[in-house]
């Protein structure tokens, strides 16, 4: 494999991660203008069989030849199996990934493939073999719990033309418990309550507007159950 063309993205923070893997996924993607020759797998497994679809499907899009010349860029996006889960600590997923080793390791020439993944049991071979063999990030370790959660608002703030008055990004935290998903939802809610007119996020916008993160999990998990998808509404009710 030639060197920089597997990209590994990990932590314990599911928005953190997919944050930074959407960030390397539009870097890259200027080397692929057509649609065609970008693909993003899903990477959440509910059971042995789906790792071995998901890689299949991994091996496959990295295995196809660009209609306009040149490689293929695949997002394995939020892969849930390596970890100690029933389906992460299986001897059939532990196999499948290692039968995955094999065509990562001889990606053609031009090709990029990004394998996020959250959360992650950091002593997990595959885990261990991506730090030598990929382009490997740990969001976790880059940076602090409180760093990220302040440089998510701050980015969310700034896309949204709106800024945080003084003390608000702290008690935007207390509310939500520092969870940088939330975070950056609420940003945009109060940003969307502003209007055109408001720019500034002041403590008692967020005190008034932002419910207790208890109730924040509430409407994530009905917003979840209201569009259908079962895998969310799932994940919402167990976290």
């Amino acid at each position: 494999m030639s060197d920089g063309q597997l990209h590994a993205i990990v932590g314990d923070d599911d928005f953190l991660v997919r944050q930074r893997s959407k960030e390397i996924f539009d870097e890259l993607a200027q080397a692929f203008p057509d649609e065609l020759s970008r693909e993003t797998v899903d990477g959440r497994a509910d059971r042995v069989d789906d790792v071995a679809r998901i890689l299949g499907e991994v091996r496959s899009a990295a295995g196809t030849l660009s209609l306009f010349g040149g490689g293929m860029l695949v997002w394995l996006n939020e892969a849930n199996f390596l970890n100690q889960t029933r389906v992460g600590a299986s001897q059939g997923s532990k196999d499948e990934l290692d039968k995955a080793k094999d065509f990562l390791d001889k990606l053609g020439e031009g090709t990029q493939v990004i394998f996020s993944a959250c959360p992650v049991h950091r002593n997990h071979a595959f885990v261990k073999w991506l730090q030598k063999n990929a382009k490997y990030e740990d969001v976790s370790k880059n940076e602090k719990s409180d760093f990220a959660f302040r440089r998510i608002v701050e980015e969310t703030s700034k896309d949204c033309g709106v800024a945080y008055a003084p003390g608000a990004i702290e008690m935007l935290a207390a509310k939500i418990g520092g969870n940088a998903r939330l975070a950056a939802e609420e940003t945009r809610k109060l940003a969307a309550y502003l209007g055109e007119e408001g720019k500034e996020i002041s403590e008692g916008l967020v005190a008034d507007l932002v419910p207790e993160f208890g109730e924040a999990d509430f409407f994530e998990a009905a917003e979840a159950f209201s569009s259908g998808d079962l895998a969310w509404t799932l994940e919402t009710i167990d976290r």
